[in-house]
């Protein structure tokens, strides 16, 4: 006779459906596979803190807290921070386990840096367990109870497959030509204008090479500055949405990626580039070691920072090494990553 069936494991998410970023689709949709394997029923809900009295969680599982602070204005960042701290509180005091997945160790651009770090005492009080995306992340915070490390998986189920020569075409690319790129929401700390700089200075010693600057800018004073930039450079600039198509189109047509941010700890669009079998640049760090040594020195290349052109000029002649086959992304599957974070839930849920 069969016992009565498991009770469902309950995530309350934050954030949880796909917004910019389809990760934490690919990483819960990984989980709940896992825990059909094991014979296990999985929810997961988004987390709304108005609905914290209302809800039933076995864990709470928050991305990125420094979402409460990118408000606009200090008092609708204050007001959020407080009712995000609150129902985090009152679910954990109702019982359930609150986990961290720590992308970053503080926000990139720091809009309110002073109720950032509010916010980041508070909110790692609660924590009871941290999932770190690479063994060159820090000791878990103060109260934490367990630490894992699961990395980050690749986007081949979220990533349209493009035509290279097809996407080449689209943007007027020549065969002899090597096309930089830059793709993703342009933001501040990703300083796309200081890469863009570094390029024109460096087109006279790089005839063949251009650059592609796409994605939407955080603001139209951005925007302006990549474009002044850019000036009469051969900088070929998509300011605006990226949809999937499109994402891909560019990453297609690309011969490497740059990430040329003022500071890289952990980056889902080196792990995009990547999967779509392109080779990147990223600023150099403990992160980017960990990727080199994972993938090989084929397909990551520590950049110094800032950015400079005599640096573009190498990367340049790296891109143009010939490569075969695919960058070996197996550390980064995601059945291994659903399971082990499975793992780790059960885990935090018994200490």
């Amino acid at each position: 006779m069969s016992g009565p069936a498991p009770s469902p494991l309950r995530v309350l998410a934050w954030p949880g459906s796909r917004s910019q970023n389809p990760y934490t689709e690919l990483l819960y949709a990984a989980v709940g596979a896992a825990a059909r394997a094991d014979g296990r029923t999985f929810e997961v809900v988004e987390f709304r803190p108005h609905r914290a009295w209302r809800e039933r969680a076995d864990v709470v599982h928050v991305h990125w807290p420094e979402l409460c602070v990118e408000a606009s204005s200090t008092p609708k960042a204050l007001v959020k921070t407080a009712v995000v701290l609150f129902g985090l509180r009152v679910l954990t005091a109702r019982g359930a386990a609150l986990v961290w997945t720590r992308h970053n160790s503080s926000g990139h651009d720091q809009p309110h840096p002073r109720i950032e770090r509010f916010l980041r005492r508070r909110f790692e009080a609660m924590v009871d367990g941290v999932i770190d995306l690479t063994d060159a992340d820090s000791a878990p915070p103060n109260g934490a109870v367990c630490r894992v490390v699961i990395r980050h998986g690749d986007y081949a189920a979220a990533l349209p497959l493009r035509d290279r020569e097809e996407a080449r075409r689209e943007r007027g690319l020549e065969p002899e030509n090597t096309l930089l790129a830059s793709v993703g929401t342009i933001r501040p700390y990703k300083e796309v204008p200081m890469l863009v700089r570094a390029f024109a200075e460096a087109t006279p010693r790089l005839p063949d090479a251009r650059l592609l600057v796409a994605g939407r800018p955080a603001s139209a004073e951005l925007g302006r500055e990549v474009a002044t930039a850019a000036g009469r450079a051969p900088v070929a600039l998509e300011l605006g949405w990226l949809d999937d198509d499109a994402m891909a189109g560019a990453l297609a047509a690309a011969d490497v990626v740059v990430l040329s941010y003022r500071r890289l700890e952990n980056s889902g669009v080196a792990l995009l580039a990547l999967t779509a079998g392109r080779p990147v640049a990223a600023t150099d760090g403990p992160a980017v070691r960990d990727l080199l040594d994972l993938v090989g020195d084929e397909w990551v290349r520590p950049l110094a920072h800032p950015v400079g052109a005599a640096s573009l000029v190498d990367l340049v002649q790296w891109a143009r090494r010939p490569r075969t086959g695919r960058p070996d992304l197996s550390a980064f599957s995601w059945p291994e990553i659903g399971r082990r974070t499975l793992q780790f839930y059960d885990e935090v849920r018994c200490n």
